[in-house]
């Protein structure tokens, strides 16, 4: 038998569930957002280099277009995404509308895996965030670690709880 069939489950703590009560109250927000604005509303143009490595089926040069420069991930996805949604019969105007998607839904994402990530730290101020507050403290546990006799002690007592 599993090990994992053994342990209670875990309950969600209130902060747990405030948080991900705003983030669902976020992402449905900014899914609204996506589907009310036209893909072109806006003065970064993502969706030429896009359009670009689809035609090209390479990535362009940095200095192809305004937003070449980018890290270019985000771009080959979006371009295999609007490659299959052309063979598949969309016309153009519902292709870049569906990239504006694939945008809000990586925004929605990064901000998951960030949260999932910060989690993790063992770090109270971290852990317990929805429900205190963010601090800058936590964030500066590397330098606290590396305090020497000669640093001001202030500097490293000041609220560094993490472990």
């Amino acid at each position: 038998m599993p090990l994992e069939a053994n342990r209670p489950r875990r309950r969600l703590g209130v902060s747990s569930l405030l948080f991900l009560s705003f983030f669902a109250l976020g992402a449905l927000l900014r899914l609204l957002l996506c589907w009310a604005n036209r893909p072109y509303n806006a003065f970064d143009d993502h969706f030429e280099p896009i359009l670009m490595t689809m035609k090209a089926g390479v990535i362009p040069a940095r200095d192809a277009c305004f937003q070449c420069f980018q890290p270019p991930v985000f771009y080959w996805i979006s371009a295999r995404i609007g490659e299959a949604a052309l063979q598949a019969g969309l016309p153009l105007p519902s292709v870049i509308k569906l990239l504006q998607f694939v945008g809000c839904g990586a925004g929605i994402l990064t901000v998951a895996v960030c949260y999932l990530i910060l989690r993790n730290f063992r770090c109270p101020i971290l852990r317990s965030w929805p429900r205190s507050g963010p601090s800058a403290s936590c964030l500066a546990t590397s330098t606290c670690r590396r305090c020497t006799p000669t640093t001001p002690s202030r500097i490293c007592s000041w609220r560094f709880r993490c472990t």
